[in-house]
């Protein structure tokens, strides 16, 4: 998987929409994520989590903004097998009863090609089928990454 784009909002010190063009960072060749402790580096790589995953390897629930009620993510990236495919995963998060003392609930997602319907997804195509078969981990296992 190569990340391609990524735009995020509320999520840990990115309270106003950013987005990261990985293409133009990756132009030069090998890139890297620098800044002081607090600068939002890590949150970037939970940002590209969240939106494959909806949830964070370490069991936190506590990634949406201080002060912020909601939080959203939208990833393009692609996988390269035999040919190149291009995916947008979107995901938007909420407080379930809108104080930061609930849990946090996946309010939307989708799964798409880019360039495709980027609607809610209940079935996958042929093309997410594809993605799914293709999407494997190190040890082999297929991972599924639009459902939460």
């Amino acid at each position: 998987m190569r990340p391609l784009k990524l735009t995020l909002r509320g999520i840990n010190s990115y309270r106003k929409e950013q987005t990261i063009d990985f293409e133009t960072l990756t132009s030069a060749g090998l890139f890297g994520i620098f800044g002081p402790t607090g600068s939002g580096k890590s949150s970037i790589l939970d940002a590209i989590t969240l939106a494959l995953y909806a949830r964070l390897p370490r069991s936190t629930k506590n990634f949406i903004t201080i002060n912020e009620e909601t939080a959203a993510v939208s990833f393009l990236f692609s996988i390269t097998t035999t040919e190149t495919h291009i995916y947008r995963v979107e995901r938007a998060f909420r407080y379930h009863k809108g104080n930061a003392g609930s849990t946090v609930r996946n309010t939307g997602a989708s799964l798409a090609p880019h360039g495709g319907n980027t609607g809610m997804h209940s079935s996958a195509g042929p093309e997410q089928r594809r993605f799914h078969a293709n999407r494997r981990s190190s040890s082999g296992t297929v991972q599924r990454i639009s459902q939460a």
